[in-house]
């Protein structure tokens, strides 16, 4: 840790304290490649975005007030193609960091993922949550192919069928805020998440959200879409991965 920056070495989940926000938007910093479970729970949240609903636990209606989980605009896999889906927990991880640039609001994470055979795959990313723009958040992702070469297949997408379960204890309340959650392609080269309120919901500031971002941008030639589920949108690219001797800085 420095005056100008943290910096999280090793794999160690510090998603709580790698968030960004800009007073209106906030993300949790969740590596986009993992879906949520007991190790990894992507959220973003709006200021005001309050929701209560009714739950039956223990014979009783309980209700509560959460601060609701929007969709999920991190969602990017990647892999060998036709491979596994990379991430910590399918494949060994050489190196992992995280670094918060304080003075740029900056998220910047490495990772070098051992693909046997001596392949590396080094992944870098950046990530803003801009504060000209509250509505504007941009991930940026380079790949490395480490002294080989070949085909990678990338998917981004959306996700709306997120809900509010990070706390065990609170998991026997209804947590899926969001209903009517629509998802496709808005024009060409993007795709998009439109979700509102649960209708039990009292009204709140935000009784309507809409998710847009844009498909991934390569050097490769793009896929047509993939198939997408109702509740979650995405796209599918296949580059080829330059190669490279050098390792993450």
């Amino acid at each position: 840790m420095t005056d100008r920056a943290w910096e999280y070495e090793g794999y160690r989940p510090a998603e709580a304290l790698c968030t960004l926000g800009n007073g209106y938007l906030a993300t949790r910093g969740a590596l986009p490649e993992c879906d949520a479970d007991d190790v990894h729970y992507p959220g973003t949240y709006a200021a005001g975005g309050y929701n209560r609903l009714t739950s039956e636990v223990a014979g009783r209606r309980v209700e509560n007030e959460d601060m609701v989980n929007l969709p999920n605009w991190l969602p990017l896999r990647f892999r060998l193609a036709e491979g596994e889906w990379l991430t910590p927990e399918t494949v060994t991880v050489l190196g992992h960091c995280q670094i918060v640039h304080l003075d740029s609001g900056l998220l910047e994470r490495h990772t070098r993922y051992a693909l046997g055979g001596g392949r590396v795959l080094s992944v870098r990313q950046q990530r803003v949550v801009h504060m000209a723009d509250p509505h504007l958040a941009v991930l940026w992702t380079e790949f490395t192919a480490e002294d080989f070469a070949g085909e990678l297949e990338v998917e981004a997408a959306l996700d709306g069928g997120v809900t509010n379960s990070g706390v065990a204890r609170y998991r026997d309340l209804d947590g899926r805020h969001l209903t009517h959650v629509h998802t496709g392609m808005a024009v060409p080269g993007t795709v998009c998440c439109v979700a509102a309120p649960a209708p039990r919901a009292r009204p709140c500031p935000a009784r309507c959200g809409c998710v847009v971002a844009p498909a991934p941008r390569t050097s490769g030639s793009a896929w047509p879409p993939g198939s997408r589920p109702r509740r979650r949108s995405r796209t599918r690219t296949r580059t080829r991965a330059s190669s490279s001797a050098s390792g993450c800085p």
